[in-house]
């Protein structure tokens, strides 16, 4: 059983009890024997009980704690992971559309948006293309970002025209597609 599992948590109380306990008993064992022949001799008799019990751990939950780490690493993620020129692009499905963080697309595009930018794109995109969520997050709807690129790669801006090309061909008609397989109960667990 693995550190990190969740299933059956008395198994795994006991566990950390038992590495607990023999802890505490090597300590006592290094006192006493310190206590008894000196630091240098309990240090002696103390460090191979020490490295058993260590390669013990590391053998028994070594990849535990490897899956671990990957986990507490990638789990925000979950497989959705979106990047343009190594920069974060969140693209999340919503009810029947793909939804991208405005914050990120104005990262790419090296803009800093003011209040008044924001409620201009309100206005022209309507309330299903520029929107805030609950949390107080702007979002692109889907044929707002491609429309707001495609207004911006008319005035030769390169960047702009690479980044409406990703999201045309790579991102969305992926997310379409695992949409549509999820809909007919296809989806591939």
């Amino acid at each position: 059983m693995s550190i990190f599992s969740p299933a059956d948590t008395k198994d795994r109380n006991f566990r950390w009890l038992t590495y607990g306990l023999a802890a505490l008993a090597l300590v006592i064992c290094y006192a006493v024997a310190s206590f008894l022949f000196g630091r240098l001799i309990g240090f002696v008799v103390c460090v191979p009980i020490l490295g058993a019990f260590v390669a013990r751990l590391i053998v028994n939950h070594g990849s535990a704690g490897y899956r671990g780490f990957r986990w507490l690493a990638l789990h925000e993620f979950n497989g959705n992971y979106h990047a343009f020129n190594d920069l974060q692009v969140r693209v999340e499905w919503d009810v029947d559309q793909c939804r991208v963080m405005a914050g990120d697309v104005f990262n790419v595009m090296h803009e800093r948006p003011d209040a008044q930018a924001r409620r201009r794109l309100c206005v022209a995109y309507g309330e299903h293309g520029f929107f805030q969520d609950e949390r107080g997050e702007w979002w692109f709807g889907e044929a707002a970002v491609l429309q707001w690129l495609s207004l911006r790669g008319q005035r030769f801006d390169e960047r702009a025209q690479r980044f409406h090309r990703w999201f045309e061909r790579d991102v969305f008609p992926p997310m379409r597609k695992k949409a549509e397989l999820k809909a007919r109960g296809l989806a591939a667990e």
